[in-house]
Parts: structure tokens; sequence; C-alpha cells
């Protein structure tokens, strides 16, 4: 009797990138099955952890093992739908040796264990062992960056919040307002910046004289989109063509400001602490109306609180598009 949805595959001989690009290629097919259940459409969603043995802290086959599990807990947590490569594989390396057939066959009978009622006899509650797992870990994962300065691309804006995130919902307290932070990004967007001045510089290798003026920004964005039209052989002149372009990448949204993005047709929260959420899902939870209220109280766009509007009323928005 299967009493656990998750399985184990193992891809012989295949690089990190390789082994990433199959994971996209199952939650890309994932995504385009359909079930029809009387007048319900449902569809299913896959969370996918990543390890592989190129890291010099992956000596033990166990260590792959509890890598993947934490990436498959981080993408279920944050929403599913996603694959997750949290790469901290020196963190749960305890062993100096590497792996052995010993390792292979403790991890299949683990899979077996998880995958049939009548092999958990004597276990404890799969609840409490995942919950018991997520403190151990929380608690490694603190003493490991304690103190430390921290390091990374992005790292500001999503990294950092979500292990924030994951540490409360392990039921942990820890204060990261001392630790340093170098964002590669940041330096990125400070020393490159993506603005009409850039773009000027860029595509026709002049000064933005004059920036924010109405005039001056006018005649900059007709010399860049000139110049866009000669740098990209490939680009057409025609309207229809150009706002293809822009609609394709605003197709994804809801609204116009993207507080709402479409999964499985219909609106998930783009932004917060439901990030990844359907609006559904919320809207059906009596413990989370309140902060569909607290927007329609807040200074959100109209397009915004309309959509939140109808849901509080019980109409959920579907892409038909």
């Amino acid at each position: 009797y299967i009493v656990d949805d998750r399985l184990v595959v193992l891809v012989p001989h295949t690089e990190p990138k390789a082994g990433k690009a199959i994971a996209e290629r199952l939650l890309a097919s994932a995504r385009e099955l359909v079930f029809k259940l009387d007048d319900r459409t449902l569809r299913v969603t896959l969370s996918i952890g990543l390890s592989h043995n190129q890291d010099p802290g992956a000596r033990n086959f166990a260590t792959l093992e509890r890598v993947a599990e934490e990436g498959v807990s981080v993408a279920d947590g944050s929403g599913g739908d996603r694959v997750v490569q949290t790469e901290l594989y020196q963190l749960h390396e305890r062993e100096e040796k590497p792996a052995s057939s010993k390792d292979v066959l403790d991890l299949l009978d683990r899979a077996e264990a998880m995958g049939y009622r009548q092999r958990l006899e004597g276990l404890v509650s799969e609840g409490a062992d995942l919950a018991a797992a997520a403190n151990v870990v929380a608690d490694e994962v603190i003493e490991l960056i304690e103190g430390c300065d921290l390091a990374g691309f992005n790292i500001s804006r999503f990294d950092i919040r979500m292990l924030q995130q994951e540490l409360v919902r392990a039921g942990k307290s820890f204060d990261l307002s001392a630790a340093k932070i170098v964002d590669a990004q940041v330096i990125f967007h400070k020393r490159e910046p993506r603005n009409l001045s850039a773009a000027l510089k860029f595509y026709c290798d002049d000064e933005h004289v004059d920036a924010h003026g109405a005039v001056s920004d006018t005649v900059a964005t007709l010399r860049v989109f000139a110049g866009q039209l000669g740098h990209y052989g490939d680009l057409s002149s025609q309207v229809d063509d150009l706002h293809g372009l822009v609609a394709a990448v605003d197709a994804a949204y809801v609204d116009r400001s993207r507080r709402f993005i479409w999964r499985d047709n219909e609106p998930a929260f783009n932004f917060g602490k439901l990030r990844g959420k359907s609006l559904r899902s919320v809207a059906a939870d009596p413990t989370q109306r309140d902060y569909l209220r607290w927007i329609m109280q807040g200074s959100f766009e109209d397009d915004v609180k309309n959509i939140v509007r109808d849901a509080l009323a019980g109409t959920i928005r579907t892409n038909k598009s």
C-alpha cells in the first residue's frame, strides 16, 4: 500500500547541468497533464530536489539523499511546482569514505519502507519524523552560518528571505541583521545599469543629456529603438510583432503590476508571505482571508483589488487565453 508520493531517481553518468535539464523537462511535462473529474479540472505539479556527486562534499550516498530531500522540502514549502538544488553537501557530510554498495542498499531499504505501509511497523509517525528532521537541519544551518558574512547572486532579495522563512517554519529564531551581505547581482546592476541612459550609451554610443526631461527622454527612446532595429537583424519593425514580445512576457501575469501569476490557469500569489500559493486555496481558508482583506484596504492597484474582491465573493478568475 503506497503511503508516500515520493520517488528517488538515479541518473548515472550525467553532469549536474544535464540532470537539472531532465528535472525541468519532467516539470514541464507534468504541467501539461490535465484530468477531468465530474465538472472539475485536475492538474499535476511536481516538487523536485536535486543532488549530484560532483561536489567535493558529496562523498557519501546518504548525503546525496539528504540534499535532494531538502530540495524537495524547500520546493514543496514554497508552493510546489519547481526544482530546487540547495548544494548543502558539506553541511551533511559526516563520513570520510566514498559511497559503498551498503549505502545503496540502505537507500533502497528506506525507499521501500517509505513506499509500503507494512514496512512502517515500529516506526514513529511520518509527521513526527519530518518535524524532528527539520529541527535538526535548522540547528545545523544556524551553526554553519552563525557569525558569517553571506554572499551570493540575488541573495538579499531571495536566498536570505527564503532562509529566514524556512527557519521560522522550523520554529527557530535567528537574527541575520548583523551579517554583512555581498550580493553580486546588486554590484552588477550598479555597475551595468539597465536604464534609458545605459541603453542610449549601448546602442548609440552617446550620453543622455538632460535625463528625465520629457523631450530628452522621448528623443532618446526613439534613438534607442532605431539602434535596436539596426543592432538586431532579426528584429521586426512591425508593431504587431513588437507588441508580441511584450505580450509574451505579460501573458504569464494576471494583472499589470504582476502581483499574481497564472498557475494551472488560475491566479497564484507572486509577492509577500503567500508567494506561490493559489488564490483559490487562500480564499477558501478562513485563517488566511484576512490577508485578502488587508489587500483590499491597502494601496494596491485597482486591478489587483478587483481580482481579490472577486475571490472574496467566491469567484476565481481563469486564464482563457
